[in-house]
């Protein structure tokens, strides 16, 4: 339905056949605005719908409180350091058992965000199961009504590029020392 103004709204009308009813003798119609329940339906299906792709995502996501507690880090966390999600959550980051290279990157970025109120990403390296293991690390702020509530961190393995990044520009090197050797 549309108002005057040109919101739209969900309504959501029932009705009832009372014409054999004499005191009536008609159609009685309920019509009830289910706007805001529509909404809260559409969120929940979104939010659902981020959940399954961040339990399956090879990405390692967490969402942390502004004082460092671990509201949600997905299950790719026990691939990376044999610690197991749900018993991490609504621990802080300091106790998670987490390298502390990537504790300090937390940390830093909590203060900074708290700051700036903006989203920060960079790299970061730390021992993980795999050995030495390189992160782009997105920060990325969420706010509830203006203030900051939590901040999603999604941190996207580049060890492999990094390696092959390596490679090429050693053997880029290489080249460029044959090439004045021969001049």
């Amino acid at each position: 339905f549309m108002k005057k103004n040109g919101d739209k709204i969900y309504l959501e009308v029932t009705g009832r056949n009372l014409i054999s009813d004499p005191a009536i003798n008609g159609i009685i119609l309920n019509m009830q605005d289910i706007t805001e329940r529509k909404r809260a339906e559409k969120e929940e299906r979104m939010k659902s719908k981020m959940q399954a792709l961040s339990e399956n995502s090879i990405d390692l996501i967490m969402r942390l409180s502004t004082m460092g507690q671990i509201f949600y880090v997905n299950p790719t966390v026990k691939s990376y350091f044999d610690i197991d999600a749900k018993k991490i959550q609504n621990q802080t980051i300091s106790s998670a058992n987490l390298p502390n290279s990537l504790v300090e990157f937390f940390t830093t970025a909590i203060s900074t965000i708290s700051e700036t109120k903006q989203k920060m990403e960079d790299e970061i390296s730390f021992e993980s199961n795999f050995g030495k293991t390189i992160m782009h690390i997105v920060a990325i702020p969420e706010f509830n009504d203006n203030e900051l509530e939590t901040i999603l961190f999604v941190s996207h393995d580049i060890t492999e590029s990094k390696r092959i990044e390596m490679e090429i520009q050693e053997k880029n090197l290489a080249l460029k020392n044959v090439r004045f050797r021969r001049i």
